[in-house]
């Protein structure tokens, strides 16, 4: 039970009576002046020191700055602030008056021997000579009972979580050894052609070996382990390690992730050293909503009272970098799954099926809450689709390709259940399955070499797309191959390579198709849809498309350019403003009046923004302001090297305004 502070306040403000010529009050070296006495506060013996301000006592307070209320398990210290404020601090009184520029021991001093006799009496042990140095001590012990008391109580909630971890299975520690390090035969060097006897790590056991060589792989001829050999003297040591997981059941819906690391350092023959520690453990439970709740728990590794775990992930020095005790993904202890996993909402997750796939570290955590959350994943594994779940798993984006409703796998891929089989043969992955629905859509089927070459390449979908709308999939990958080894070498005009990959060459080959199309080319002719030389081909129908763009745009600038003057026209004060007939007339105002208007003429031609020009009557011809109309309002106006409009300008634009808004109330 705590200190009682109302029993406290009727001790806490007894007024300094000390006379004003008293050394104690005159010294400028004194700030604190302590008296000090024991009292019976809440059936407890208590030490009281009330410190007195010096400057305070001279501005007429009589009253304590800090009254510390000191028992021999307990102590609060009272502050009280020169307008009478009062507040209570449990920090000790070295912290307290640390905090205020202030050294306890410098500038306070006792009133008396009677006040320093019972801060010793009460605080020190008979071998403590300082007052304060016993009053540090005691106040100090007592916070390292209140810190302790604190993490007993923070670690007893960490033990209680850990009491209903099962014990490790029997075989665990054999088989980490065993199936989750690399294994070796180490022998003697010697010049001979008999067999030689070697020791290998996986049996424990003396073998003869035939013409052994270092590190060349092998198979123990014992226990048939894959082995690499080590002579001695050129492998003086070989140090290896690996992250193991085993999960196990806490109840039929909460399962625990157990995360061991484990070291090896073999020295040679018959010298093995093998360490297995803890260092993960994950609480995985399902809620009330069917949501999967991780737990983290780390091991600190002997910093504890109770335990030696605490609650939350593991501290690492960088996220960028590699923390080997940090690392989440292990090889996977499959001997006890069916047992454990039975009756719990995971009990067809089909965990140990993709494990052994290619037994391979995997992360168990992301595999568990994807299940949970993708119960189809079950079908996936069984039917073989590794690829795919890997994708779903750790995040891949499968929006808009799998249908989370299906009925069956085959609704849940969002293909026919005759395409299943080539589909499973390949252990397709995402993108390649989003190419095949969308050929679907488009009526072509994707075989077995089109998804191989498009995964194998890395290109993008929708250049494919854009591809097979003319070409036939045997046609356009023997084309774009045979195009990449006639092109590749092929240097820019800037001395770069042009063509490093296949990807390239059909992107340019899907850039020509849509060129192309607008150019209203005869793709039914296979010479024109297949170029003999494609990078000429695409050159050349880049410089027939700018020339025919240049063409649109003309003919709408030409057309809008009676629509605009009807409708922006405006002449007052010897300045008139005209909108551009052609983009050439745009490009010679940008490059005379040297701004950016002359990159506008596309935007202008679609009806994106509206420009027009600014002259003064007696040279229409000379360029003078430019005007930028977005949405009917004046968005900017630039003169020469983008100036701003003179005031004469301004007054201008503010009539056009003014016959603007007129046109519009008359038009209404």
């Amino acid at each position: 039970m705590g200190i009682r502070k109302t029993e406290c306040r009727k001790f806490a403000e007894p007024e300094l009576c000390i006379s004003r010529n008293n050394g104690l009050v005159n010294s400028s070296q004194i700030k604190y002046i302590v008296r000090t006495a024991v009292k019976n506060i809440g059936s407890h013996r208590t030490l009281l020191l009330h410190f007195y301000s010096v400057e305070g006592y001279h501005r007429g307070n009589r009253k304590p700055e800090y009254s510390v209320f000191q028992q021999k398990d307990d102590f609060i210290t009272l502050y009280r602030s020169e307008n009478g404020d009062k507040k209570w601090k449990t920090a000790c009184l070295e912290n307290i008056l640390v905090s205020n520029n202030f050294w306890l021991v410098t500038y306070s001093a006792f009133y008396s021997r009677k006040d320093t006799r019972r801060v010793q009496r009460f605080c020190g042990d008979g071998n403590v000579t300082s007052e304060f140095t016993a009053l540090y001590s005691l106040q100090e012990a007592i916070l390292c009972k209140r810190r302790k008391k604190r993490q007993m109580a923070k670690e007893a909630i960490v033990y209680g979580r850990m009491m209903p971890i099962p014990h490790l299975p029997r075989n665990f520690q054999n088989w980490v050894n065993k199936e989750c390090l690399p294994h070796y035969i180490f022998y003697k060097y010697e010049r001979t052609k008999k067999p030689q006897s070697g020791f290998c790590t996986s049996c424990v056991k003396y073998v003869e070996v035939n013409k052994p060589r270092h590190n060349i792989q092998s198979v123990c001829p014992r226990c048939g382990k894959n082995i690499q050999y080590k002579a001695d003297g050129r492998a003086k040591k070989v140090w290896d390690r690996a992250s193991v997981s085993l999960i196990q059941k806490i109840s039929s819906r909460e399962l625990v992730i157990r995360i061991f690391k484990i070291t090896r350092n073999a020295y040679g023959c018959g010298e093995i050293r093998h360490h297995l520690w803890e260092s993960i453990r994950v609480f995985l439970r399902v809620n009330e909503n069917d949501k999967c709740q991780p737990d983290y728990f780390y091991n600190n590794y002997g910093r504890g009272s109770l335990t030696t775990w605490k609650n939350g992930l593991r501290p690492r020095f960088s996220y960028y970098q590699y923390s080997f005790d940090g690392d989440c993904a292990g090889y996977l202890y499959c001997k006890n799954l069916s047992d454990t996993l039975i009756g719990t909402p995971w009990q067809y997750s089909q965990i140990e099926q993709f494990y052994l796939y290619d037994k391979e570290p995997m992360e168990i955590l992301p595999y568990l809450c994807a299940y949970q959350q993708l119960p189809a994943i079950e079908y996936l594994v069984k039917l073989g689709f590794y690829t795919i779940t890997q994708n779903i798993v750790y995040k891949s984006d499968c929006a808009g390709i799998l249908n989370r409703d299906g009925q069956n796998p085959a609704d849940f891929l969002g293909v026919a259940a005759k395409d299943l089989q080539l589909l499973q043969k390949l252990d397709i992955n995402l993108n390649q399955l989003a190419l095949y629905q969308e050929l679907m859509k488009m009526g072509i089927m994707a075989d077995e070499k089109l998804l191989v070459w498009y995964q194998a390449n890395q290109f993008r979908k929708d250049l494919m797309t854009s591809a097979l709308k003319y070409a036939s999939p045997g046609r356009l990958m023997r084309y774009i191959d045979k195009q990449y080894l006639r092109l590749i070498g092929l240097k820019t005009h800037y001395g770069a390579d042009r063509y490093n990959a296949v990807y390239q060459v059909l992107d340019e080959y899907t850039d020509y198709l849509k060129m192309g199309e607008k150019l209203s080319y005869n793709f039914s002719d296979r010479f024109v849809l297949y170029p003999k030389n494609l990078n000429i081909a695409h050159d050349q129908a880049i410089l027939l498309f700018n020339e025919r763009k240049t063409e649109i745009c003309a003919n709408k600038i030409r057309e809008a350019f009676e629509n605009l003057a009807r409708q922006f026209g405006f002449t007052q004060n010897g300045m008139t403003i005209i909108p551009p007939k052609s983009p050439d007339e745009i490009v010679n105002e940008g490059h005379a009046l040297h701004h950016c208007v002359h990159s506008y003429v596309e935007r202008i031609a679609t009806g994106e923004c509206i420009i027009l020009f600014l002259r003064h009557i007696t040279e229409p011809e000379e360029p003078f302001f430019t005007i930028e109309i977005r949405d009917n309002k004046v968005a900017q106006i630039r003169g020469l090297e983008n100036c701003a409009p003179t005031p004469e300008v301004e007054k201008f634009m503010q009539l056009w305004d003014r016959a603007q808004q007129h046109k519009v109330q008359t038009a209404a």
